[in-house]
C-alpha cells in the first residue's frame, strides 16, 4: 500500500450545524491553498543544513525484565539536503559520549545514516556483524495533515500525525508519530526515515511507549548553490521486510543458543 496525505480538520467533532460544516470545510481549503502558495513563493530554494536536538522523555528502560539506565541528554544530527535527496546522521563525536548510546541510538533512529530522494529511502546501518543498506519506499508513511500550526526557529509548521506498525522478533505494536513541517521549506524530507509531507519536518515526537522529541535548533538555507548528495554503496542492499526477517531468525538463533 502506498503512503499517502489525508487531511483530518475535524478534532473528532461531529456536528450536523451547516454553519460548522462550510467553517470545517473553509479551513480544510485555506490550509490547502496556503500549502501551494507557500511551496511556490519558496521554491528558489536550492539546498539547504537542519541541526535538529534529539532528547529521549526517559532516564530508565526495561529490556528483558530488567531495568536500565540510560543518559538522556540531548544529542545532535544533521540533515543536509538539495531539491532531489538528503542525508542524515547523528554527529559521530557524541556518539561516545552516553551511557547506554547503541541503545538510545536505536530508539531515537539515530543509527547508522540516512539517505532519501524522492522514490526511495536507504537506511545504512551496522547490525549483526555485517553492514546493511535497508530501502523503503519514499512515500511509504499515511500522514494525516491538520490545521494546528506553531513557530519553530522563525518558520510557521503545520502538524501531520501517522501511526507507523512495528514489528520485532517478539511483538507486533504501533508507533504514533506527530511531526511538524514547514511548507515554507518545500522539500518532503525529515529525521531518519520520516518523510513524504509537503516541507520539511522541524519537529518530530514520539507519543507512544518510549517517547522522543527530535527538534530543529538551526536552520540554514542557500539559494546560491546546490550541494552534492552521495547515495550509499557499499553494503548488503536488503528491503525493509527482508531485514526485519533477517534480524528475527537471528535473535530466534540466539535466544535457541541460550536456553
Amino acid at each position: 500500500m502506498h503512503g499517502k496525505l489525508k487531511f483530518n480538520l475535524y478534532k473528532g467533532e461531529v456536528t450536523s450545524s451547516p454553519l460548522k460544516c462550510t467553517l470545517l470545510f473553509m479551513k480544510n481549503i485555506i490550509l490547502f491553498l496556503t500549502l501551494i502558495i507557500t511551496n511556490i513563493l519558496f521554491s528558489q530554494i536550492k539546498s539547504g543544513e537542519v541541526i535538529y536536538d534529539l532528547q529521549l522523555k526517559s532516564t530508565q528502560i526495561k529490556k528483558e525484565k530488567t531495568e536500565i539506565n540510560i543518559d538522556s541528554g540531548s544529542r545532535k544530527a544533521k540533515l543536509i539536503f538539495n531539491s532531489k535527496s538528503s542525508h542524515y546522521e547523528v554527529y559521530k563525536e557524541m556518539i561516545r559520549d552516553f551511557k547506554n548510546n547503541n541503545l538510545v541510538l536505536g530508539l531515537l533512529r539515530g543509527k547508522g545514516t540516512y539517505y532519501t530522494n524522492k522514490i526511495f529511502k536507504l537506511h545504512k546501518k551496522q547490525s549483526i556483524g555485517e553492514t546493511f543498506i535497508i530501502k523503503e519506499r519514499y512515500n511509504s508513511i499515511d500522514w494525516v495533515l491538520t490545521n494546528e500550526t506553531k513557530k519553530i526557529e522563525s518558520f510557521t509548521c503545520f502538524k501531520a500525525t501517522a501511526k507507523i506498525p512495528i514489528e520485532n522478533y517478539k511483538q507486533k505494536s504501533i508507533e504514533v508519530i506527530e511531526a511538524w513541517f514547514a511548507p515554507e521549506i518545500p522539500f518532503g524530507f525529515g529525521p531518519g526515515t520520516f518523510c513524504g509531507l509537503p516541507g520539511l519536518i522541524l519537529e518530530l515526537n514520539k507519543t507512544t511507549g518510549i517517547q522522543y522529541t527530535i527538534r530543529a535548533t538551526q536552520v540554514n538555507l542557500s539559494k546560491e548553490k546546490e550541494i552534492t548528495i552521495k547515495q550509499p554503496k557499499k553494503g548488503i542492499k536488503v528491503t525493509k521486510n527482508e531485514y526485519d526477517k533477517i534480524i528475527r531468525e537471528k535473535m530466534k538463533e540466539i535466544m535457541y543458543m541460550n536456553k
